[in-house]
């Protein structure tokens, strides 16, 4: 939930490091595609501003890179705390929902096997 440009290349090379599973970082970042962007970085912006304790700037968004570039100066502090927040939690909330599908994949390979055994 960076946002900045060039997320693909940090998220590669962040999995790289770290590791991880290379083709579900790079899938993973198209969840922040040009239609769903605006929506996740303005709750971004609003849950940053409620963390920091200000009040959200009420702005007449239009989704422009001139627009974006002149709101920064305003923006910026709420937008990347809450991106923060939020890339930690869907971080969090993603590796349960994986870790739950591959347990439950591998208990049903281990129940496939028994019972190709027990014939």
């Amino acid at each position: 939930m960076l946002p900045i440009p060039g997320q693909m290349f940090t998220a590669v090379a962040l999995a790289i490091i770290f590791t991880a599973n290379l083709p579900i970082s790079f899938a993973l970042i198209f969840i922040t595609n040009p239609l769903t962007m605006p929506a996740i970085f303005y709750g971004a912006y609003k849950l940053g501003a409620w963390i920091i304790g200000t009040d959200p700037i009420e702005v007449e968004f239009q989704a422009s890179w001139t627009w974006f570039t002149q709101s920064l100066d305003e923006i910026w502090i709420p937008l990347v705390v809450g991106s923060q927040v939020l890339g930690i939690l869907l971080a969090g909330l993603g590796y349960l929902l994986i870790d739950a599908l591959w347990r439950n994949a591998i208990k049903r390979q281990w129940a496939a096997r028994q019972r190709k055994r027990n014939q």
